[in-house]
């Protein structure tokens, strides 16, 4: 038996309960359709006028999706809020890593800090 416990229509988050009748158990899932998201990241990445951002001393980097963001302190321990330089590098890492990095970043150029 399952039951939405939270819905956000414009991030598309859903948080649903699901109760397990031969265990006597519960699981809280959440989840997220990041299609939208990842496809205008990718959009950005090819359209944006990155040396403009450069020189302006600003550039948007990534747009990490909250289901991530969960996922990578679940399974990494990586607190992407923390404001602690070596967690921050951790978050860079994943954010350029092969895994994530055609999904969430909004650039071709390259930050570690």
């Amino acid at each position: 038996m399952s039951m939405i416990l939270d819905y956000n229509p414009l991030t598309g988050e859903k948080v649903e309960i699901h109760y397990h009748h031969d265990t006597d158990g519960i699981t809280i899932e959440h989840t997220q359709d990041c299609a939208a998201l990842i496809d205008e990241n990718q959009r950005i990445v090819i359209e944006a006028d990155h040396s403009q951002q450069i020189k302006n001393d600003w550039i948007r980097y990534a747009r990490v999706p909250y289901v991530v963001i969960e996922k990578w302190k679940r399974e990494y321990n990586v607190d992407f809020f923390s404001p602690d330089e070596a967690e921050w590098k951790k978050v860079m890492a994943l954010i350029n890593s092969s895994d994530w990095s055609r999904g969430l970043k909004t650039t071709s150029i390259y930050h570690d800090r």
